[in-house]
């Protein structure tokens, strides 16, 4: 039914380099501890100006 998820929302901007930004944030995810299950279900969504 849903009622156990959380949403969260980062923000980060501006990023001039996805790829290394990319890679910063996997290490802090696998750094933070939290369990994988959790961070399996982590959904990215990017937006560019038009």
């Amino acid at each position: 039914d849903g009622g156990d998820e959380v949403t969260l929302m980062e923000v980060y901007e501006p990023v001039a380099d996805a790829r290394a930004f990319a890679a910063v944030l996997a290490q802090a995810w696998a750094a933070s501890g939290l369990p994988p299950e959790l961070l399996a279900r982590r959904r990215v969504e990017r937006f560019e100006d038009l």
